[in-house]
This record gives structure tokens, C-alpha cells and sequence, in this order.
């Protein structure tokens, strides 16, 4: 998340990370490091000091700073009564008082392996090099698959490889009923969880793009009734669901800073290869795509060509909350059609999360990073790169000359937490092919909508519940993934359709954002989406044979 912690007297002597939450500051002792002073080794040295204070920084901003409050909060508290999460470059189990010592006892790891001319990896590989199914993509859907697999099936090995760290991005989305459904039904709770974290909004605000206030909506309760009627419901920051369906998962089945570069099929299995020379090649007998719009798998398995563009473009942005902000539970919209900025706030947290779109010329698709941005590691790129990004968003033509509190929004976001991206999509008649082999694809990467209609994510979810069936039934083979694109792919194709229209009448005007409840609720109403039910995922009969089997074999011995 977007915290304004500094960085106080840092050189090879060491300093200080100042870090203020929840009312309180914090401080990060950097350990020194020992050179000769003006030396080139000083220099380096200094240079490496302060790029581990950087580390401590994004390491306190990243993915459980709520779930880090209520660590704060509840201070004194036994490790096992405190959340458990990952943050880079460590993995905290306990309160803040834990995490300093072990933030500390990492720059000294990381500087002994600098010494010995390593890279410190943020996380190890799996122990073992033999898995039953690898999941490339650690956003919500790949997670979500992870604990459906390990539901249905136990024993099974699985393992997520995501190519980023898990950290505070721009992005909101709406987990609709039968997203939540279908979490519930994967392992009672986790649905539950999503709804804990849901965004109460309780008034909308609509403005010109020039700061001229249309409308505002009090919530009246009718938004809420609307929820209540149709079933469970979450607005939520896009890390923040990637953090709660993450802390759901055992140690061990997360892996990040692990960027998928090919694969390679095989009769027994599939072989994963990564970028770098950290992680060694890994064999599955399965492979889950879950890894977005721009799927490197579905790439590889389908050769069919990058998806459409559809003539925007869209950044994200997680920004301290501004003094001029309306209030708690305020959600505004600036608009000038085609153009849209979208902001609300995450409570107890003094951040606003906000979303732009405008349209882009396919002649500039390269400067936003074409079809597919290249990961980058280093944190000076990185910043420099989220530098780039706001300028571009405050083009003239995009989001220029627009009011004060809209630009300021944007300039005032840490550049390390701006994402940048074509909005593309892929029409239902080129994703009717999901499964081949023993490759499978799984939300976006399966079947690539627009924003309209907010299914995105819900669908993946429903994908991820009946692939954890398939594979219990059948067990990781290319059976189960047949099964699995036999139950999801039709009943996907008609969702997907109705994205596109929906996309298409906002195109043309016919459909205009700010409604309350939200024409992509009220739409998922009329379809059905919201009515549908799901049996609970158990232990697959494939799962319970391999149970018996492996008993009957120790009995034996």
C-alpha cells in the first residue's frame, strides 16, 4: 500500500526506515556495512544499504498491511493468534515486534549473499522438483484453484508460481454472489472471508471531468436491500482479495518472484521452465494458465495470437487519502465520456484506491508495454517506470486539465503501486478451447471479457471449484481437464457475450456509469448469475482411491 515512510540518514553506516501506522511510528533499525570510507566499496555499499531500506519499505507496504493493523492492534498476542502471511523478503508469523527482528536478520542474509555475489531469492522453491499440478499466476483465480485442488484432493502436491511479489496495486473489482458461492463451496469460510473485507460505499458523488458535482447519491438502503435480496457480495481492493485467498493457503504453495518463460509436454508430465537462473525447471503432471490476459501458457498451448485491443487504456493506483475527500464510504466518479476515473476509500487505512480508462490509439499500445510489460525486479526501474506511467495518465488528451482533485489523485500516488495496461479483450468463439493435453487455462487467460458486467473474477472462481472437481474425480491427468472444460466452458461463453455488449453500449453511450445499484448488478440479476448455487467441493473419488491405495501399501510394509 501507499504509506508515506522515508528513508532517515541511510549510507554504509547504516539508518533508519521510518514507518507510520495506525497513528503510530515506527522505526526500522538498517544495520551498517563495513568499507572504507570514499571508497568505490563505500559507494556500493551505501547503494546497497539503501536499496535494502527500500525493501524494509515495500515490505511494510505490501500485501497484509490490514492484516498487519490487526497485528499491531493486538500486540502481546500468541504467534498462532496473529495472521500468518509472506511478504518479501521474509515471512512474518507473529506481531510487528517479529517483524522488525525479522526484517533485520534478512538484511543480514541478503548482505551475506551479496557478498558472495548471490541474488537473495524472496522465496525458495518447493522442496521437492516433482509436482501434480503447477499453477502459473498468483491473482485470485490461480489462488482460488490452489485450494480447490488441495480440498478435493488432499495429498496432492500444487504450487503457485507468481512472477511479482504480492503487493498493493489500483485495482478494485466486485465479487458478485456466485463468486462467493463458489468460494463457500470450495471450503466454508473463505467465501466468508472475501466478504469480510468488502467496501461499504455509502454515498456516490458524480462529477464533471472539470470538478462540477452532478449528483450525489446517499445511500438510501436501497443499494444495500438490492445485496441483501440477491445474496452475499464484496467490493474489494484487488490485493486485498489477493492477500486473504493467499493467507488461506498452507506454507509453501506460494511462490513469487517466479516468472514462467515456457513449458514442455511430455507422456508423464510437464516442465516448467522460469526466467532467471534461480529457479530450476520444475515437472507437473498437470499445468494450470491462470496467469491473465496476457497468458504466456495459453501462448504456448494454443498459438492463437495476443488478444484484441479494444482502444483503451487503463491505470490503477492506490493514493493516500487526500484532505479534500468526502468522507468514509464515499465512492466519486469523474466522467467525460469516454474517459472515466473511479475512487474510493479502504477504511481505517487513510487510502484511496482509484481506477482510469481512456482511450489509447493502437499507435501507442508499445508505449504503455505493448501486449505484455515485462517484469522488473530492480526498485530504482521500478520507480522510475510508475514515474512514467503518471505522466502518461496526465497526457493531455487522457487525464490533463481535468480538476485539481482528479489530477491530484493521480500525481499524489506512490509510482511503485501504479499499474499501466491496454484494455483488451478476446471474443466467446476464440476461447472455446481450454484443455489440451495436460494443459489447462483458467480465468483470463480462458476466457478474456471486458470490466463491464464484473463477472471477471467470479468466473474464475466458478473455473477454479470445478477444476478442483475434475481433478478429485479423475485426479491430475488430461481427463480431469477435459471434464473440467466440459462443465465451465459453455456456460462461460454466454457470460462472456454479455461483457462484450455491455462494453460496446458504453462505447456508444447507451450506457452510462454512476447508477446505483450498478447496471453490471442489476444486469447480473436479469441473466441469472446471482441465483446460482453450487454442491460443496469434497474429497474426489480419484483422491479417496490414492488414499486407500497408499494405506493398503504402508499396511503391507
Amino acid at each position: 500500500m501507499t504509506f508515506q515512510g522515508l528513508l532517515k540518514d541511510v549510507g554504509s553506516h547504516g539508518g533508519t526506515v521510518l514507518f507510520p501506522f495506525g497513528g503510530r511510528v515506527y522505526e526500522v533499525e538498517l544495520q551498517a556495512y563495513n568499507s572504507s570510507p570514499g571508497s568505490d566499496e563505500d559507494k556500493a555499499s551505501c547503494d546497497f544499504v539503501r536499496e535494502e531500506g527500500h525493501a524494509v519499505l515495500q515490505c511494510l507496504t505490501t500485501r497484509a498491511a490490514l492484516e498487519l493493523q490487526q497485528a499491531l492492534d493486538g500486540c502481546g498476542a500468541a504467534a498462532a493468534d496473529t495472521p500468518r502471511f509472506e511478504l518479501p523478503p521474509i515471512q512474518l508469523i507473529g506481531t510487528f515486534a517479529d517483524l522488525v527482528e525479522q526484517l533485520q536478520e534478512s538484511v543480514k542474509e541478503r548482505r551475506e549473499a551479496q557478498a558472495q555475489g548471490q541474488r537473495p531469492d524472496v522465496q525458495q522453491g518447493p522442496a521437492h522438483e516433482q509436482l501434480d499440478v503447477a499453477i502459473v499466476g498468483g491473482g485470485p483465480g490461480g489462488l482460488a484453484a490452489a485450494q480447490a485442488l488441495l480440498v478435493a484432493s488432499p495429498g496432492l502436491r500444487v504450487a503457485v508460481f507468481e512472477r511479482s511479489t504480492l503487493r498493493p496495486r489500483g485495482a478494485s473489482l466486485a465479487v458478485q454472489p456466485n463468486g462467493i458461492r463458489a468460494l463457500e463451496a470450495i471450503q466454508p469460510g473463505l467465501g466468508r472471508r472475501v466478504e469480510a473485507i468488502h467496501v461499504e460505499t455509502t454515498e456516490r458523488r458524480n462529477y464533471t471531468a472539470d470538478g462540477q458535482l452532478l449528483s450525489v447519491a446517499a445511500d438510501d438502503g436501497a443499494a444495500a436491500a438490492f445485496v441483501r435480496q440477491h445474496g452475499p457480495y464484496s467490493l474489494v481492493a484487488w490485493h486485498q482479495l489477493q492477500a486473504t485467498l493467499a493467507a488461506a493457503l498452507p506454507p509453501g504453495v506460494l511462490h513469487q518472484e517466479a516468472a514462467f518463460a515456457r513449458n514442455e509436454e511430455a507422456a508423464a508430465g510437464v516442465t516448467l521452465h522460469f526466467h532467471g537462473e534461480q529457479r530450476p525447471p520444475m515437472t507437473a503432471q498437470l499445468l494450470i494458465g491462470a496467469d491473465g490476459a496476457q497468458s504466456g501458457v495459453r501462448q504456448q498451448l494454443l498459438e492463437d495470437g495476443p488478444p484484441s485491443f479494444l482502444g483503451s487504456a487503463i491505470w490503477r493506483g492506490v493514493a493516500p487519502e487526500p484532505s479534500w475527500w468526502p468522507g468514509p464510504g464515499t465512492y466519486c466518479i469523474w466522467l467525460q465520456q469516454p474517459r472515466i476515473l473511479r475512487a474510493f476509500s479502504l477504511p481505517g487505512t487513510g487510502l484511496v484506491v482509484w481506477q482510469a480508462f481512456a482511450p489509447l490509439p493502437a499507435a501507442r499500445l508499445e508505449d504503455i508495454g505493448g501486449g505484455r510489460a515485462a517484469y522488473i525486479q530492480d526498485p530504482a526501474a521500478r520507480m522510475e517506470l510508475g514515474e512514467a506511467r503518471k505522466a502518461r495518465a496526465l497526457e493531455p488528451g487522457m487525464f490533463g486539465g481535468w480538476c485539481s482533485e482528479a489530477t491530484d489523485l493521480i500525481s499524489s500516488t506512490d509510482a511503485l503501486s501504479v499499474t499501466e495496461h491496454g484494455q483488451f479483450c478476446r471474443s466467446p468463439d476464440a476461447c472455446q478451447v481450454w484443455a489440451r493435453g495436460r494443459v489447462a487455462l483458467l480465468g483470463d487467460a480462458a476466457h478474456l471479457a471486458t470490466q463491464f458486467l464484473a463477472q471477471g473474477t467470479s468466473q474464475a472462481f466458478e473455473d477454479a471449484l470445478e477444476l478442483g472437481r475434475a481433478v478429485g474425480a479423475h485426479g491430475p491427468t488430461p481427463a480431469a481437464l477435459q471434464a473440467y472444460q466440459a462443465a465451465r466452458q459453455p456456460t462461460n461463453a454466454f457470460v462472456h457475450a454479455q461483457s462484450l455488449q455491455m462494453h460496446q453500449d458504453f462505447q456508444s453511450g447507451r450506457y452510462k456509469p454512476g447508477s446505483s445499484p450498478p447496471l453490471e448488478l442489476t444486469r447480473s440479476v436479469e441473466l441469472g448469475l446471482w441465483a446460482k448455487r453450487f454442491e460443496p467441493l469434497a474429497v474426489g473419488a480419484a483422491a479417496v482411491a490414492a488414499a486407500t491405495t497408499a494405506a493398503s501399501a504402508a499396511a503391507a510394509t
